[in-house]
């Protein structure tokens, strides 16, 4: 391993141990301590340390500083020093000594716009990081208005540490969005203003800026940017999945994939969080004028996420607005919405749920879908109409010995869910012409539901 030494020197230490892996055992050996395997090649006691001198560095930066708490200027001097080393010592020094006399020449320190040959400020950096151990940044403060400005320092690393110490508040929010961090140059303070974001409480104008974010390709293509828009995204969920929905009627482009992704994991953060009235009135409204893609997103999260407990009561408009939005649907989602109504106290959708159930079965049949999406429907079509005989007369048709054996399995497995009269005497009816891997299927469902086949 190589770090930089007290001097400002690279250090190298060198541990010759020929043998350094635990396991696998080789043959001939038995394992010992810490189960490695004993060997004689194992060196732990010789080693070498090298040090590398750069012959025409200054001596100030070869030279050790004196540290002390009795002598806070010059532990602030300090944080400016070329080696990281006795940086963060005097940054350590002045947060353990707890007093806030140093506040002044910290704030100094902030105004400093030089940037070194990396591109770095290191002073302004360790700066921040003492006035936010010494817990001196607060809204409505002087010493807040600076660590603000250091947003446009023209260090990145700067802008970076300013927006990790900013603490939690709406006007931190304001000034992140106002500093235009969020489509800085530099991708890691795009990711740090995104993640600062993220730790604050919710705010309409945030969900706003990350929802515009969620429509950037570029930006969604990016791993960690992705993630950490995710993560924003579910702090401001209201206002991000309101905005996110709404098709841009001049352009209509397709939301990247991460970003359909997003919505419905927020979808269902927001569900799990028992969402009030106000705000899922809010949701269904934004609902109308979203595409059926993002739509069906952000339905079958709060259909996967809401609580079987939690009832709400809907004003008529916006049961109304169900039917609506029940037509713009895929059949696929339009069984999660009735269920999700269903979850949620309404019964506006459940005169609904026999033609969607039929549209479903229709899926199941079609050869021309793979699968997992006929597997699918056949689950969505029991789930949404348990007791409707006829929907089980439709599924069973498709089991014939042309069927691909996992779609039959598939469909025995979706009637655990079936309340139907008879359909375990269904099942047995059928049971010759099923497939080795249906009829297995077919016979823990009928162990598992005794109930399926009483007279």
């Amino acid at each position: 391993m190589a770090e930089v030494g007290p001097d400002g020197n690279v250090w190298v230490l060198d541990w010759y141990n020929y043998i350094v892996q635990h396991n696998p055992t080789p043959n001939g050996f038995k394992n010992g301590k810490g189960n490695a395997y004993e060997t004689k090649l194992r060196d732990k006691r010789h080693g070498r340390i090298y040090r590398l001198v750069y012959t025409d560095a200054k001596e100030e930066a070869t030279t050790a500083p004196k540290l002390s708490v009795d002598d806070p200027a010059g532990l602030v001097k300090a944080l400016q020093h070329s080696n990281m080393f006795w940086r963060k010592h005097a940054q350590r020094l002045l947060v353990e000594r707890g007093n806030t006399d140093v506040e002044a020449a910290l704030v100094a320190n902030l105004s400093n716009t030089e940037v070194d040959a990396i591109g770095l400020n290191v002073g302004v950096i360790h700066s921040l990081w003492t006035l936010q151990g010494l817990d001196l940044i607060k809204p409505g403060t002087k010493t807040f208005e600076a660590v603000l400005r250091t947003l446009k320092h023209p260090s990145s690393g700067v802008r970076r540490n300013a927006l990790l110490v900013l603490p939690k508040d709406k006007s931190s929010v304001a000034a992140i969005l106002e500093s235009g961090l969020l489509n800085d140059s530099d991708a890691q303070v795009r990711l740090a203003a995104v993640l600062a974001i993220s730790d604050q409480d919710t705010n309409v104008a945030a969900g706003t800026a990350i929802a515009a974010l969620g429509r950037d390709p570029v930006t969604m293509a990016d791993r960690w940017l992705a993630d950490a828009v995710t993560a924003a995204a579910a702090t401001h969920a209201v206002p991000f999945l309101q905005l996110i929905s709404v098709v841009e009627q001049k352009t209509k482009t397709e939301l990247p994939a991460r970003t359909r992704s997003a919505v419905r994991i927020v979808s269902e953060h927001i569900a799990r969080g028992r969402i009030d009235n106000e705000s899922l009135v809010g949701l269904i409204e934004a609902l109308q004028k979203a595409d059926s893609v993002v739509a069906g997103e952000m339905i079958a999260g709060l259909s996967t996420g809401w609580p079987a407990d939690h009832k709400l009561q809907l004003p008529e408009a916006v049961s109304n607005q169900l039917l609506t939005l029940l037509a713009k649907l895929p059949s696929e989602n339009k069984a999660q919405l009735v269920q999700l109504s269903q979850r949620m106290g309404s019964d506006v959708l459940a005169e609904k749920a026999r033609e969607i159930a039929t549209e479903l079965a229709m899926r199941v049949a079609d050869g021309k879908l793979d699968v997992e999406a006929r597997m699918a429907a056949a689950n969505q079509a029991v789930a949404i109409s348990p007791n409707d005989s006829s929907v089980v007369d439709a599924l069973l048709e498709q089991i014939t010995p042309q069927a691909p054996p996992e779609l039959a399995k598939g469909i025995i497995e979706a009637f655990a869910a079936s309340r139907a009269k008879e359909v375990g005497v269904k099942i047995v009816n059928r049971f010759a012409m099923l497939t080795p891997a249906a009829r297995q299927a077919a016979v823990r469902l009928l162990m598992a539901r005794a109930d399926l086949i009483r007279i």
